[in-house]
């Protein structure tokens, strides 16, 4: 008979560490006399928790910084994540009436531990590693905290609509109440032996989708779309073009003035046309880097009632994504991307 090597003892040894410490004689004698039922058995107690490895070095999904927005706390802290890791607590206590402005940002910003954006996205991207028990709940990552250029402080957010975790960017000056809740780290924290290795980035379809959900929908932060365009729905960068939206002679306009002339010129390529070349950046012909190209085939209306549509920007060598709001202006640098 071989001798047994040493390595399958110690995994003997290790699956058996594994097994609950609550078996009794009946139960392991059904297991013993049955194949079936002793796989089983054997598969659940070495079912392994999956757990996210967050990058601190990774870009955020979504980069409120190419909204103009200022970047005022990040937390990345615990770098290995799982379901069990996620907690939630009040931000504001039942006795406490519904608060806004200041006292908010200034109740969130002195908790601590909290979880940041990067754990919310991925999140994000791992549903099912929720608790179904916070679905009632709006889950605050305050861990990462943004400041736009009007002074408000934006954090991060999962909220739950239409049966789905969607990510969102609450104004803290703008109230909370207790279905918003802090997450925070909890337990211990997990063992990167068990992480879940990233999956490979999905290919770039070459093909122009007239049906795509946007990338950056901006309902998820309570504004309103007005108008889309997702024609011609037969799109090549071949199809790109650029007008000005004012002429040479007339002065800069702000307001209503440059709402209404945006939203009287026709044709207009859209969000999805944006998001389509914003993807491909290469295929962006050069003579358009000093543009700055407005997709306003697509128009959004924040709470405030602001006019947005999405824009294509070079900044420091890149194209960036950003949403312009119409009513702050337009010059000859701003040129309108249509169809050719």
């Amino acid at each position: 008979m071989p001798e047994t090597p040493d390595w399958y003892m110690e995994f003997v040894a290790a699956v058996v560490a594994r097994l609950p410490r609550d078996i009794d004689e009946a139960a392991a004698r059904r297991w013993a006399g049955s194949p079936d039922q002793l796989e089983e058995a054997l598969a659940a107690a070495l079912v392994v928790a999956p757990v996210g490895a967050i990058d601190s070095a990774s870009p955020f999904e979504n980069d409120k910084a190419a909204e103009g927005m200022e970047l005022v706390e990040d937390v990345a802290e615990p770098e290995l994540i799982a379901a069990e890791n996620v907690g939630e607590v009040q931000i504001f206590g039942d006795d406490e009436p519904f608060m806004v402005g200041e006292d908010v940002v200034e109740r969130v910003r002195s908790m601590s531990p909290k979880l940041g954006q990067r754990h919310a996205e991925f999140l994000l991207a791992h549903p099912d590693m929720v608790p179904e028990a916070y679905n009632r709940y709006t889950l605050v990552f305050a861990g990462t905290l943004w400041r736009d250029s009007a002074g408000n402080h934006l954090v991060p957010c999962l909220h739950r609509s239409q049966g789905e975790w969607k990510i969102m960017f609450g104004i803290l000056e703008m109230g909370m109440d207790n279905t918003d809740r802090m997450a925070v780290p909890v337990g211990e924290a997990p063992t990167a032996a068990t992480a879940v290795p990233e999956a490979p980035a999905a290919p770039v379809s070459e093909v122009y989708n007239p049906n795509a959900p946007f990338q950056n929908d901006k309902t998820a932060e309570g504004m309103e779309l007005l108008e889309d365009v997702s024609e011609p729905a037969s799109f090549t960068v071949e199809n790109l073009g650029e007008t000005q939206v004012f002429g040479d002679d007339e002065p800069f306009m702000v307001g209503d003035d440059v709402v209404d002339r945006v939203r009287a010129m026709s044709p207009k390529l859209g969000q999805r046309h944006c998001e389509y070349l914003f993807a491909r950046p290469e295929q962006i012909p050069e003579a358009y880097n000093r543009y700055t190209l407005v997709f306003a085939g697509t128009l959004w209306r924040d709470p405030a009632g602001n006019h947005l549509v999405p824009c294509l920007q070079r900044s420091r060598g890149e194209w960036k994504l950003i949403f312009g709001i119409l009513e702050m202006g337009m010059d000859n640098t701003d040129r309108m991307a249509t169809p050719v």
